[in-house]
């Protein structure tokens, strides 16, 4: 017989969305206000090359629709995870983190300008640090068992202290 203590409720299908819903026009929007301060308010001339061609100029549309296409694709990801993985919540974490690191070589590699490689590095830092903080607590998760009970182990290893 397993001793079971709620630990807290499952999430529903439809909070989960929302709150990822939320979570993705965070990272819009805070990545548009970053553009902001840094564009017309400091001046920053944000401009890429990318692949060696000709300067291109970072603007406020290519922001939201960049940031919009991450956070999405993001939700594709962790509603693929969630579906095949008991353990979401750990590879989410793992692949964001990864994916992170691995969009930082844009910025690094392409950005004209030492303070057009600041913005775009706080730009990549403030959408995947978002998205993988807000994503992660949208995935029910930790030492949570099935339908979001501790397991029995769990409960008396807490309780001794």
């Amino acid at each position: 017989m397993t001793n079971t203590v709620p630990f807290s409720p499952p999430r529903s299908a439809r909070g989960a969305a929302l709150s990822r819903a939320v979570t993705v026009a965070a990272a819009v929007l805070l990545a548009l206000a970053v553009w902001v301060v840094a564009v017309p308010v400091l001046g920053v001339d944000l401009r890429v090359t990318p692949g060696g061609a000709e300067a291109q100029t970072v603007g406020a549309v290519s922001v939201l629709v960049v940031s919009l296409l991450a956070g999405l694709a993001g939700w594709v990801l962790l509603a693929v995870l969630v579906r095949v993985t008991r353990r979401a919540r750990r590879w989410w974490t793992g692949f964001a983190v990864a994916l992170l690191v691995v969009s930082l070589t844009g910025p690094l590699t392409s950005a004209v300008g030492a303070a057009a490689k600041t913005v775009l590095v706080v730009l990549h830092l403030v959408v995947g640090v978002v998205l993988l903080v807000g994503f992660r607590r949208s995935v029910k998760g930790g030492a949570a068992g099935p339908r979001g009970h501790l397991r029995a182990h769990e409960v008396r290893s807490s309780n001794s202290g």
